[in-house]
């Protein structure tokens, strides 16, 4: 029997805090992973009766109105290998431990 797994890591990329949660699930096509990423690049312009990814949608949504719009998510993901969540936002942020 296999165990999933999620990771959660976090980086400095440029002037940009990167968080990427992943699993080791099935993942989805490549078409999939596509046409997420070009929803979360036009946000606002999601029509409201897609029921699905409502909370991905909504949690990118939040992250552009209060950061911009080069904020946000984005999906990776290979099927039948994981998927990869990055969170990308400003840099200038601190990150508490505790």
């Amino acid at each position: 029997e296999e165990h999933g797994e999620i990771t959660i890591s976090m980086r400095r990329e440029g002037v940009y805090l990167l968080l990427i949660v992943g699993d080791n699930g099935g993942g989805m096509d490549a078409l999939t992973a596509e046409q997420l990423n070009d929803q979360f690049k036009r946000a606002l312009d999601w029509g409201r009766g897609d029921r699905h990814g409502i909370g991905l949608r909504n949690v990118n949504e939040r992250i552009k109105l209060h950061y911009g719009e080069e904020f946000g998510l984005s999906i990776s993901s290979e099927f039948g290998s994981g998927t990869q969540v990055t969170i990308r936002l400003p840099g200038h942020l601190s990150v508490q431990e505790g």
